[in-house]
C-alpha cells in the first residue's frame, strides 16, 4: 500500500514538485518545482527547498532550514 504525502494546508508545494510515498511537508513549507523528496521525507516546519534539489529516503529537515 502506497502512502500518500501529506501536505500542510499553509504550505507551498509548486507545480513539478516530487513528493515521495508518506513524504510529510508541515506548516509554512517552501518546495520549489525542482525539488524531489523521497519516501517518508519530513519538513517539520518553515522549511524552504529550492532549485535542483534532492532529499533521501527517511530524511528529517528541521525547522528555518534552507536547502
Amino acid at each position: 500500500m502506497t502512502t500518500k504525502p501529506s501536505i500542510h494546508p499553509s504550505a507551498v508545494v509548486e507545480h513539478g514538485a516530487i513528493l515521495g510515498a508518506g513524504a510529510s511537508i508541515g506548516p509554512f513549507c517552501h518546495v520549489g518545482p525542482d525539488v524531489v523528496l523521497g519516501d517518508r521525507v519530513e519538513l517539520i516546519s518553515h522549511v524552504s527547498v529550492q532549485g535542483a534539489t534532492t532529499i533521501g529516503a527517511g530524511t528529517r529537515v528541521f525547522p528555518q532550514a534552507v536547502l
